[in-house]
């Protein structure tokens, strides 16, 4: 699924508060953020729509699958040339700082998520590279 194409629509829906995401899978207001980034060459905000894979106070869990494509999704690169961010959810719009979880704490968090979610690893098989997981914590 090329996300591109679908992102606008679920960004509308988001925002119009709808419930359930039409059109794509398992997409809810409830397990899912609008993450504004800017973008690391054009400097433009961007805005896509992101499972949140774990909560924990305000902090927010998400790995940077793009749909188990090969390479990293722009989000991804953005953050970490510019990692404040804006985050809706659903209840608010707030400000975050997003990074990168590297080493024995991302190792940890992903077995964690796979526990959780056991079809991400098969979800993300394809990408063939360590998928980023990414903390987004409320400024």
């Amino acid at each position: 699924m090329k996300f591109d194409a679908v992102n606008p629509s679920v960004i509308d829906q988001f925002r119009d508060g709808r419930e359930v995401i039409e059109g794509v899978p398992g997409v809810t207001r409830k397990d899912h953020i609008l993450l504004t980034t800017v973008g690391r060459r054009s400097s433009r905000r961007r805005t896509v729509p992101l499972r949140v894979f774990l909560e924990d106070g305000d902090r927010l869990i998400v790995v940077a699958g793009n749909g188990g494509e090969p390479a990293h999704p722009g989000w991804y690169h953005n953050l970490l040339t510019n990692p404040r961010v804006t985050v809706e959810d659903d209840r608010e719009t707030y400000d975050a700082l997003a990074t990168e979880i590297t080493g024995e704490e991302r190792e940890s968090l992903w077995k964690l998520l796979n526990e959780r979610q056991p079809a991400l690893s098969a979800y993300l098989a394809g990408a063939n590279r360590v998928v980023p997981v990414v903390a987004i914590d409320r400024i």
